[in-house]
């Protein structure tokens, strides 16, 4: 789905894959996805970092599918509103307070 595709830091693709996961696996996923992010150079600081990352990469989300959806015709913007939305509660529920 090129809809959640990004040329960035590795660690803002997170949002698209944690969306499709269970709650209960992401603590697991998130040590695998650094593990797997190593050989690119260092992680550590991310290790205690995962809501951050996650709030990180669900802003990305919301601008992305943002534009997306400006620039489709307004008849085509309910396939991917649930996108945005879905992204923006997220992020809400990243950040504290």
């Amino acid at each position: 789905d090129w809809s959640d595709a990004a040329i960035s830091h590795p660690v803002v693709e997170i949002g698209p894959w944690f969306g499709e996961v269970r709650p209960e696996l992401r603590p697991a996923g998130w040590l695998a996805w650094l593990e797997a992010l190593a050989r690119f150079g260092p992680v550590e600081e991310l290790r205690m970092r995962e809501r951050d990352a996650y709030a990180v990469a669900c802003a990305y989300q919301v601008v992305s599918y943002a534009g997306i959806l400006r620039g489709i015709e307004p008849a085509n913007r309910h396939q991917l509103r649930d996108g945005f939305v879905g992204y923006w509660k997220d992020l809400e529920a990243s950040v504290p307070g």
